[in-house]
């Protein structure tokens, strides 16, 4: 059976960087030192936080988790 050991957690907030050539531009922020044990409320609730700073309209929130699988 697989094991599964995370090594790092980070929030992207992916925003609205407006219309070029006919598509959206998306502008990808990523921020590194999230717990692991974050809960997804808490991810959710600071990246709230975070799109407040920001000019851009949010268009996803994505939790990213690096993890070694073992055996």
């Amino acid at each position: 059976m697989a094991i599964k050991n995370v090594e790092n957690v980070k929030l992207k907030l992916v925003l609205d960087g407006g219309v070029v050539d006919g598509k959206i531009k998306r502008i990808n922020k990523t921020y590194s030192g999230v717990k692991e044990d974050a809960t997804v409320d808490a991810i959710f609730n600071t990246s709230k936080e975070i799109v407040e700073l920001q000019n851009k309209r949010v268009l996803n929130v994505l939790r990213i988790e690096e993890a070694i699988l073992t055996e």
